[in-house]
């Protein structure tokens, strides 16, 4: 593939792994709305399907007045909610799903992510909870990836097809 630009794809970064208006009162530098803005009008325009990960949630604060939140309204970015699969996640799910309700933004559905024990009841019958009580589709689960236990070929090649039919089904039309 090609080999990413790190200042496009990720045009404002902090030394400390944070919140962006955290980070960058401790380093004494500024979030720049205009720099993502300018990055993301840029991929926009390059690529027919944009993911852009929501910095550890919608409410994040990127500066004092904005947050991810913002950010997705005004790039005008629907949303594809990624849920822990387990205990909490129905109320940290049904919070986001109505922050972006209230804000406007459109919600492609969600999908939870990461180690979902096969015994675990909660992480079992939390999506159909969530979907219950918020109207939005689970559309599947994305198993974590670990370098050190996981083989990428193997991982690629389990996760090829969901993420395709996920993509699919995400692609503006």
């Amino acid at each position: 593939g090609e080999r990413m630009d790190q200042g496009l794809h990720c045009p404002v970064r902090y030394q400390n792994s944070m919140a962006p208006y955290t980070a960058s009162r401790l380093e004494d530098r500024p979030f720049s709305r205009d720099a993502v803005a300018r990055s993301l009008e840029r991929l926009k325009s390059a690529y027919p399907v944009l993911v852009v990960e929501g910095i550890g949630g919608v409410m994040v604060p990127l500066d004092r007045d904005y947050r991810v939140l913002d950010m997705m309204a005004d790039m005008r970015f629907p949303a594809l909610v990624a849920a822990r699969p387990g205990l909490g996640t129905i109320n940290h799910t049904l919070l986001t799903l109505a922050a972006l309700k209230r804000k406007g933004i459109p919600v492609l559905g969600f999908v939870t992510t990461g180690h979902r024990a096969e015994d675990d009841l909660a992480a079992m019958t939390g999506p159909a909870v969530i979907s219950e009580f918020s109207g939005v589709a689970c559309l599947g689960h994305i198993p974590l990836y670990d370098p050190e236990k996981t083989d990428m070929d193997a991982f690629v090649e389990r996760s090829a097809p969901f993420l395709s039919q996920l993509v699919d089904r995400v692609r503006p039309r």
